[in-house]
């Protein structure tokens, strides 16, 4: 893989410098300038970069391949490759049981299974993933991150209710069966679990509070059901919906496809509370989408590689804004996960070699993106805690590094 390196313009950093006025910090696409909004300054934006090591262009390898001449990080130099307090990127540390090797940190098994394992999520000191078991159904499993026994919270019961995928919250968990049953985990009521069965064609999942919102490709449509179970309602009807995510009252959804099938998809928002749809231009690919408090973030082709992008929530009929380039056959992001100051996604291809993953990292404010992982399958969500990054490989192993 061989990434592309975005300078830290004003136009990707202006937005930290800018969180106490206009958040947005958008290029003006009328013109073509890939300034920030004109209330930041060249000022502005360079105390942005110097407050935070992530904000300037930072040095890195990215592919794993770092030259053989050292690299200098803040004044003194070392070599990417092999330095554990400097892996890939200036500045990337990896953990104290930790090797570099090319660049990467060796990853920790936090799980050490032997079903295929899907991760579900990380929210309030809790992992949940669902497990492949050898009858042909699933279960789904929680545990605390600081430690303590694992927990089972059900299991399948016949051959067609094999979990393929869910999502986590503070509150619970929710996962789709093969059978087209939707079975939710309260955690507000001792892990109860209740069903919603006979769903068509499920496909992703988003849980925000006590709301639950899926979607459906055959027919398109964006749904709801409350936590505690019930009927799902239909809010918004939109074929090829597909990555939903939920903030509050705001859902926002890709359009896989523009309604014939063959022309550029979009993304979605959709209030409950006033029940609009806003809609952004067309775009590409849209496997995977993650949220912050002011952007929705996305991958796919731009105008001359794969693209980490971002759009505002308000989802204006605007250009979505490009973070990072990332020159390579990986076409498709299937899991995006966003904290304060990074996105991550996990890349692979949907043609070439689908079984061959890499997790980068990219900072929200522009630059080159850091491969902190290679696997040859990563499964269901990305999990953050404040110092590390989850995932879930095909061998039953859960396992983390250093953010």
């Amino acid at each position: 893989m061989v990434f592309v390196t975005a300078a830290c313009a004003a136009a990707a950093c202006g937005v930290f410098a800018a969180r106490d006025g206009d958040p947005r910090g958008s290029p003006d696409a009328s013109d073509g300038d890939t300034r920030a909004d004109e209330a930041v300054d060249d000022a502005a934006a360079d105390d942005a970069e110097a407050a935070s090591p992530f904000c300037a262009p930072t040095p890195g390898i990215g592919d794993g391949t770092a030259p053989l001449s050292e690299v200098d990080c803040g004044g003194a130099k070392f070599q990417l490759r092999t330095n554990v307090q400097h892996c890939g990127a200036c500045f990337h540390a990896c953990g104290p049981a930790s090797a570099c090797t090319d660049g990467i940190c060796t990853p920790e098994t936090v799980v050490d299974g032997t079903h295929p394992s899907l991760l579900l999520g990380i929210a309030g000191g809790r992992m949940c993933w669902a497990r492949a078991l050898d009858s042909g159904t699933s279960d789904v499993v929680c545990a605390n991150l600081d430690g303590g026994a694992q927990r089972v919270f059900f299991t399948t019961t016949d051959d067609g209710g094999a979990v393929y995928g869910g999502a986590m919250g503070t509150a619970g968990v929710v996962v789709g069966q093969g059978n087209g049953t939707l079975t939710l985990v309260d955690f507000d009521n001792d892990g109860g679990v209740a069903r919603t069965p006979n769903v068509e064609s499920l496909a992703l999942f988003a849980l925000t509070g006590r709301d639950v919102y899926f979607t459906t490709y055959s027919p398109g449509t964006l749904r709801h059901v409350p936590l505690g179970g019930g009927d799902a309602t239909t809010l918004v009807n939109d074929s090829y919906a597909y990555a939903v995510a939920a903030d509050g009252p705001a859902i926002y959804w890709s359009k896989f496809r523009g309604d014939d099938g063959l022309e550029a998809g979009s993304i979605a928002r959709y209030e409950r509370d006033g029940g609009a749809i806003a809609r952004s231009l067309a775009a590409t690919d849209l496997y995977a989408i993650g949220l912050d408090d002011d952007f929705v973030y996305h991958y796919g082709p731009g105008d001359a590689a794969y693209t980490i992008r971002r759009l505002l929530k308000s989802v204006a009929q605007a250009p979505s804004e490009a973070l990072a380039m990332v020159t390579t056959f990986h076409d498709v992001a299937y899991a995006i996960a966003v904290d304060d100051a990074h996105v991550y996604l996990a890349t692979g291809s949907s043609q070439n070699d689908p079984s061959n993953v890499t997790i980068i990292r990219v900072p929200k404010c522009g630059g080159a993106p850091v491969a902190l992982a290679r696997t040859s399958e990563a499964y269901g969500a990305l999990g953050l805690d404040g110092a590390h990054l989850y995932w879930a490989e095909a061998d039953g192993k859960i396992r983390r590094v250093r953010k």
